[in-house]
Protein backbone atom coordinates (compact mmCIF):
# COMPACT_ATOMS: atom_id res chain seq x y z
CA UNK A 1 0.00 0.00 0.00
CA UNK A 2 1.70 3.48 -1.27
CA UNK A 3 1.44 6.00 1.80
CA UNK A 4 -1.44 8.02 0.22
CA UNK A 5 -3.53 5.02 -0.13
CA UNK A 6 -4.01 4.75 3.64
CA UNK A 7 -7.19 5.97 5.27
CA UNK A 8 -7.90 9.61 6.58
CA UNK A 9 -7.98 8.12 9.81
CA UNK A 10 -4.53 6.86 9.54
CA UNK A 11 -3.04 10.03 7.91
CA UNK A 12 -4.50 11.71 10.60
CA UNK A 13 -3.22 10.05 13.41
CA UNK A 14 0.33 10.46 11.74
CA UNK A 15 -0.27 14.19 11.84
CA UNK A 16 -1.52 14.52 15.08
CA UNK A 17 0.98 12.20 16.92
CA UNK A 18 4.25 12.84 15.24
CA UNK A 19 3.62 16.02 13.03
CA UNK A 20 3.88 13.71 9.86
CA UNK A 21 2.46 15.23 6.07
CA UNK A 22 2.42 11.44 5.15
CA UNK A 23 2.57 7.93 6.44
CA UNK A 24 6.09 6.71 6.25
CA UNK A 25 7.27 3.34 4.44
CA UNK A 26 5.22 3.05 1.52
CA UNK A 27 4.56 -0.81 0.57
CA UNK A 28 7.90 -2.23 3.05
CA UNK A 29 5.75 -1.91 6.03
CA UNK A 30 5.18 -5.30 6.62
CA UNK A 31 8.23 -5.94 8.64
CA UNK A 32 8.70 -2.71 10.14
CA UNK A 33 5.10 -3.26 11.79
CA UNK A 34 5.42 -6.21 13.17
CA UNK A 35 8.74 -5.07 15.08
CA UNK A 36 6.72 -2.18 15.92
CA UNK A 37 4.76 -3.97 17.67
CA UNK A 38 7.01 -6.64 19.25
CA UNK A 39 9.30 -3.72 20.39
CA UNK A 40 6.13 -1.66 22.02
CA UNK A 41 4.59 -4.99 23.69
CA UNK A 42 7.80 -6.26 24.67
CA UNK A 43 7.98 -2.77 27.19
CA UNK A 44 4.49 -2.98 28.15
CA UNK A 45 5.31 -6.25 29.78
CA UNK A 46 7.95 -5.31 31.35
CA UNK A 47 6.90 -5.85 34.76
CA UNK A 48 6.29 -9.37 33.84
CA UNK A 49 2.46 -8.96 32.87
CA UNK A 50 0.54 -7.38 30.09
CA UNK A 51 -2.60 -6.38 31.73
CA UNK A 52 -6.52 -6.56 29.43
CA UNK A 53 -5.83 -2.19 29.55
CA UNK A 54 -2.35 -2.26 28.10
CA UNK A 55 -3.35 -4.82 25.47
CA UNK A 56 -6.91 -3.13 24.53
CA UNK A 57 -4.87 0.27 24.13
CA UNK A 58 -1.49 -1.26 22.18
CA UNK A 59 -3.87 -2.82 19.86
CA UNK A 60 -6.26 0.31 19.19
CA UNK A 61 -2.91 2.66 19.13
CA UNK A 62 -1.01 0.40 16.33
CA UNK A 63 -4.61 0.08 14.02
CA UNK A 64 -5.32 3.56 14.33
CA UNK A 65 -1.54 3.52 13.09
CA UNK A 66 -2.87 1.64 10.23
CA UNK A 67 -1.48 -2.02 11.25
CA UNK A 68 -3.06 -4.83 9.65
CA UNK A 69 -5.47 -6.80 11.78
CA UNK A 70 -3.16 -9.58 10.97
CA UNK A 71 -0.55 -7.90 13.01
CA UNK A 72 -2.99 -6.49 15.86
CA UNK A 73 -3.83 -10.22 16.34
CA UNK A 74 0.07 -10.43 17.38
CA UNK A 75 -0.23 -8.29 20.02
CA UNK A 76 -1.24 -10.52 22.28
CA UNK A 77 1.71 -13.09 21.18
CA UNK A 78 4.42 -10.56 21.10
CA UNK A 79 2.84 -9.44 24.72
CA UNK A 80 3.00 -12.99 25.93
CA UNK A 81 6.45 -13.14 24.56
CA UNK A 82 7.85 -9.91 26.21
CA UNK A 83 6.66 -11.20 30.03
CA UNK A 84 9.57 -14.04 29.53
CA UNK A 85 12.44 -11.82 29.13
CA UNK A 86 14.66 -10.01 31.39
CA UNK A 87 14.75 -6.01 30.48
CA UNK A 88 18.23 -6.73 29.11
CA UNK A 89 17.19 -9.99 26.56
CA UNK A 90 14.25 -7.34 25.81
CA UNK A 91 16.61 -4.49 25.10
CA UNK A 92 18.86 -6.68 23.36
CA UNK A 93 16.25 -7.50 21.13
CA UNK A 94 14.64 -4.14 20.67
CA UNK A 95 18.40 -2.99 19.54
CA UNK A 96 18.19 -5.37 16.77
CA UNK A 97 15.08 -4.35 15.88
CA UNK A 98 15.48 -0.85 15.81
CA UNK A 99 18.65 -1.83 13.71
CA UNK A 100 16.36 -3.36 10.67
CA UNK A 101 16.16 -0.26 8.57
CA UNK A 102 16.73 3.39 8.38
CA UNK A 103 13.27 3.84 9.16
CA UNK A 104 13.31 1.76 12.61
CA UNK A 105 16.15 3.56 13.28
CA UNK A 106 14.62 6.44 13.88
CA UNK A 107 11.45 4.61 15.92
CA UNK A 108 13.14 4.10 19.40
CA UNK A 109 12.11 7.27 21.46
CA UNK A 110 8.31 6.99 19.71
CA UNK A 111 8.07 3.41 20.37
CA UNK A 112 8.98 4.20 23.96
CA UNK A 113 6.51 6.78 23.94
CA UNK A 114 3.73 4.97 23.11
CA UNK A 115 5.27 1.77 25.08
CA UNK A 116 5.22 4.06 28.39
CA UNK A 117 1.40 5.19 27.22
CA UNK A 118 0.25 2.00 27.12
CA UNK A 119 1.76 0.96 30.41
CA UNK A 120 0.52 3.92 32.14
CA UNK A 121 -3.03 3.04 31.44
CA UNK A 122 -3.31 0.44 34.80
CA UNK A 123 -0.07 2.57 36.83
CA UNK A 124 3.59 2.37 35.50
CA UNK A 125 5.07 -0.06 37.29
CA UNK A 126 8.33 -0.25 38.37
CA UNK A 127 8.98 -3.42 36.05
CA UNK A 128 8.11 -1.72 33.25
CA UNK A 129 10.25 1.82 34.19
CA UNK A 130 13.16 -0.80 34.39
CA UNK A 131 12.61 -2.52 31.30
CA UNK A 132 12.32 1.05 29.81
CA UNK A 133 15.62 2.09 31.11
CA UNK A 134 17.04 -1.12 29.93
CA UNK A 135 15.50 -0.52 26.59
CA UNK A 136 16.27 2.88 26.36
CA UNK A 137 20.42 2.26 27.15
CA UNK A 138 20.45 -0.11 24.72
CA UNK A 139 18.93 2.12 22.25
CA UNK A 140 21.28 5.07 23.38
CA UNK A 141 18.32 7.31 25.04
CA UNK A 142 19.23 8.67 28.29
CA UNK A 143 17.81 8.25 31.71
CA UNK A 144 16.82 11.74 31.47
CA UNK A 145 15.42 11.76 28.01
CA UNK A 146 13.36 8.77 29.88
CA UNK A 147 11.97 10.49 32.76
CA UNK A 148 11.04 13.12 30.07
CA UNK A 149 8.97 11.13 28.21
CA UNK A 150 7.26 10.02 31.66
CA UNK A 151 6.23 13.46 32.41
CA UNK A 152 5.32 14.17 29.24
CA UNK A 153 2.57 11.00 29.34
CA UNK A 154 1.58 12.15 32.67
CA UNK A 155 0.79 15.75 31.36
CA UNK A 156 -1.25 13.49 28.44
CA UNK A 157 -2.63 11.68 30.71
CA UNK A 158 -4.01 14.94 32.87
CA UNK A 159 -4.81 17.03 29.90
CA UNK A 160 -6.89 13.55 28.50
CA UNK A 161 -8.79 13.57 31.69
CA UNK A 162 -9.06 17.55 31.49
CA UNK A 163 -10.86 17.36 28.65
CA UNK A 164 -13.23 14.97 29.20
CA UNK A 165 -14.45 16.65 32.35
CA UNK A 166 -14.54 20.09 30.44
CA UNK A 167 -16.72 18.41 27.27
CA UNK A 168 -18.97 15.94 30.02
CA UNK A 169 -19.12 17.93 32.75
CA UNK A 170 -22.17 15.90 33.91
CA UNK A 171 -21.16 12.65 32.46
CA UNK A 172 -22.48 10.66 29.09
CA UNK A 173 -23.68 7.12 28.67
CA UNK A 174 -20.93 6.19 26.57
CA UNK A 175 -18.60 7.45 28.91
CA UNK A 176 -15.88 4.40 30.94
CA UNK A 177 -16.79 4.39 33.97
CA UNK A 178 -13.28 5.49 35.42
CA UNK A 179 -14.17 9.07 33.75
CA UNK A 180 -17.63 9.79 34.79
CA UNK A 181 -18.12 12.33 37.28
CA UNK A 182 -17.88 11.71 41.00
Amino acid sequence: MSTEDYPVGVKFTYYQLYGFGTVPGGGVRETEMKLWAKALCYILSGDGEASKDELFFAKGFLSSKGFPVEIIDLVDEYAREGETKSPKEAASEIKEILSHSEEMSKAGVPILHAAITAAFVDGLADGEVAATLAIAKEMGVSEDKVQSLIDLVKEEDALHKKRIKVLFPTGHPCLMRKFMPK
